[in-house]
């Protein structure tokens, strides 16, 4: 599923969540998302939950997500993911029959406009000598 037009997001743990969030134009999000796995993550377990954070729900991945076990990344169809404009975070969650618990990563990101508002202010430069005090008029 991945190919030249996608948007990569490195999982981590959960604390390295804010160091791992990365910026996207609403523009520029691609159809296919590829969810990096940790390096220390391991290969041969399952996805079997993704869970969003801000809806507090479990989303249904069955035919938006492609996995490959021993691979270290998951492909996610953007379309189950939220594209509204600020930060996203979900919990993947993999399983392994023959090793038992679950392993569980994160991934965030934020979505801004096509637009956003610009870094900087425009300031106008005033000459002090221009500037005229209205109280000091009508006081003589």
């Amino acid at each position: 599923m991945a190919g030249p037009y996608t948007t990569i997001i490195q999982s981590c743990h959960m604390s390295g969540l804010s160091s791992n969030t990365k910026v996207f134009s609403l523009y520029n999000f691609a159809d296919t998302v590829c969810i990096k796995l940790p390096n220390d993550f391991p290969r041969n377990f399952e996805l079997v939950e993704l869970y969003n954070l801000e809806s507090d729900k479990v989303i249904d991945f069955t035919d938006y997500v492609e996995q490959v076990l021993y691979k270290p990344w998951v492909d996610i169809k953007k379309t189950i993911l939220s594209t509204e404009i600020g930060q996203h975070t979900y919990r993947m969650s993999f399983y392994n029959p023959h090793i038992g618990p679950n392993a569980t990563c994160w991934f965030s990101y934020i979505i801004q406009d096509g637009h956003p508002d610009k870094p900087y202010i425009y300031m106008k430069r005033e000459d002090p000598e221009d500037s005229s005090d209205d109280s000091s008029e009508g006081n003589t």
